[in-house]
């Protein structure tokens, strides 16, 4: 099982799954037995960030038997076509489409007909630009309007602008329910989206953002058609005004200022960093990218309030021209409800161990995440791999294990990292799980390990990792690193060389320096031999994110601000 779970890179195997988004754990078992073999997957999301030439390269190395097409979602209609086209490029020798989990053979043929809806789309994407762009110049030019009289009504209108398809986990996941759901106590909630977040309270009323039917290229020119397609829908939606908006900063979106000003409300932005900078970063540049820059600094001009989770944003964002009186800054949260150790009996553990092939009293060291740039993975498989090679007898009497959780872009750095290793006794990776399996999976590691590392264009880290709070409230001792906001929170730690007799009873962590490999394998080495000081460590974890970090302080934090 350990082998199988997670998302393969090597894609010439008898069968491949191309889905939108990496397939979760849960997912690739479920198609397992419903297709009854072994696959690969492939995912747009990946392959979409290459170049051209490199998505053509790579869609053409793909040759396995079969080549399932997964889009099984209404929100991901619109991206059939384009599965298609990219199906028929590659040298698979039977193309199926999977629809309500039936397979169904597809011709190489029926993309003829795909490549003139994708056309269609294109040209009507590209208009959109072209109005966007010369929309902006006039947003750029009028003052922000004047902070209105809050209404009395408790409808709020959070507003996820996003062209998100299958996701299912990962900070962003956490994050939009923690804010809703904390909202959703005092406030009634009309949660405007293409995707529904499985975490959200019972009282929450979502509304399905319809995305457009078919995608065009370039790609970035469908998010400015959906800004137009989300103002037309949310006009039909809100029947009345609410109290005001809500809007998680979107690529190439600006929706939540033209809806605030058509109806006289307050617009709080929600600034999670750059996305022109992330694709730069991160990805790969966007196209059209000073549209892109000036959509960005429309939201910025016309925002009431902007709330954002770090130090270095708030100054990012005074540096780009924003009072400091519009700005709230508080770091991401947790909820505590449900990352609590005491929800989980041993049975589970033991059940979900068991399921792993992880043996009851191993020390697990675990992992999670969606596997980006800065998440450090490939530090943390590299320090895994050191371990392995130069210390496997006492791995072996210590009985230490390592739990890797998730899936994303540098899967295959780490499983290159590890070699052989990947699919060993020490390791087990687990692949993507769903967001509201993610406690259960922490509940069962003794040492939770976030390993980020430094932004690689040398600007300063302006990250606020929900994992940390995510660890911090599961009550387990943590191995960080001393990185910008997770050093500033984590400061009462204490250090490798110190481990060993650390006399700190109010320790919350252990903090190492980012990227260093040979100092994280060995603060993994000493934390195993000192059992009451891994307990002490969660216990002042956990006490200090119930103290601060709980998405009520966060929500608190944004409405004293406003």
């Amino acid at each position: 099982m350990r082998e199988n779970a997670s998302c393969q890179s090597d894609v010439n195997t008898d069968s491949c799954i191309f889905s939108i988004s990496p397939l979760t754990q849960e997912d690739t078992l479920r198609f397992k037995n419903k297709w009854g073999r072994p696959f690969t997957n492939l995912t747009f999301t990946n392959i979409r960030k290459l170049s051209l030439w490199k998505m053509l390269v790579t869609l053409r190395q793909c040759m396995p038997s079969e080549l399932l097409l997964l889009c099984e979602t209404e929100n991901s209609a619109c991206l059939k076509e384009v599965l298609l086209l990219c199906a028929s490029m590659t040298r698979a020798k039977t193309l199926y489409r999977v629809e309500n989990e039936a397979f169904a053979p597809v011709s190489r043929l029926s993309a003829i007909p795909a490549l003139f809806h994708v056309i269609g789309a294109s040209l009507l994407s590209m208009f959109a630009l072209f109005k966007v762009a010369a929309d902006v110049r006039h947003w750029l030019k009028i003052d922000r309007a004047a902070s209105p009289v809050v209404s009395e009504n408790k409808n709020i209108v959070y507003l996820n602008a996003n062209l998100w398809f299958g996701v299912q986990a990962g900070g962003s996941v956490g994050h939009i329910a923690g804010v809703v759901n904390a909202l959703a106590k005092g406030y009634a909630i009309h949660f405007l989206s293409v995707s529904k977040n499985e975490m959200l309270r019972s009282n929450v009323a979502f509304f399905p953002l319809e995305a457009p039917k078919y995608f065009g290229s370039p790609n970035i020119c469908n998010y400015y058609r959906f800004h137009y397609a989300i103002l037309r829908q949310a006009r039909k939606m809100v029947k009345q005004k609410p109290r005001w908006i809500y809007q998680r900063l979107s690529t190439a979106n600006y929706s939540g200022v033209v809806l605030a000003r058509e109806w006289g409300v307050p617009l709080i932005l929600e600034y999670n960093g750059s996305e022109v900078w992330v694709a730069r970063n991160w990805g790969r540049p966007l196209m059209f990218q000073k549209i892109a820059e000036q959509v960005e600094a429309v939201n910025l001009r016309h925002a009431h309030r902007i709330v954002t989770v770090s130090e270095v944003l708030r100054d990012e964002l005074i540096a780009r021209g924003v009072e400091p009186e519009r700005i709230v800054t508080y770091p991401n949260c947790v909820d505590p409800t449900l990352f609590d150790p005491a929800r989980f009996s041993n049975v589970e553990k033991h059940t979900l161990r068991q399921q792993w092939q992880i043996s009851h009293d191993a020390c697990v060291f675990g992992f999670i995440g969606t596997f980006g740039q800065w998440h450090g993975v490939d530090v943390l498989a590299a320090a895994i791999r050191e371990l392995i090679e130069t210390r496997t007898e006492w791995l072996q009497s210590n009985k230490v294990h390592f739990l890797l959780i998730g899936d994303g872009l540098k899967m295959p750095v780490v499983k290159d990292i590890l070699g052989q290793h990947a699919t060993g006794s020490f390791v087990t990776l687990t692949g993507l799980v769903r967001q509201e399996q993610a406690p259960l999976y922490l509940s069962i590691a003794d040492v939770l390990v976030s390993p980020h590392v430094p932004n690689a264009d040398g600007s300063k880290f302006f990250g606020s990792p929900t994992k940390l709070f995510e660890y911090m409230c599961m009550g387990k001792a943590i191995i960080a690193s001393d990185l910008e906001q997770i050093g500033s929170i984590l400061q009462n730690a204490v250090r490798v060389d110190s481990l060993e007799r650390c006399s700190n009873e109010n320790a919350v962590a252990c903090l190492v320096q980012p990227g260093n490999v040979k100092e994280l394998a060995l603060a993994i080495e000493k934390i195993v031999a000192n059992l009451d000081l891994r307990c002490s460590l969660g216990k002042n974890a956990r006490k200090l994110a119930l103290d601060h970090y709980t998405w009520e302080h966060h929500v608190e934090a944004i409405l004293e601000g406003f």
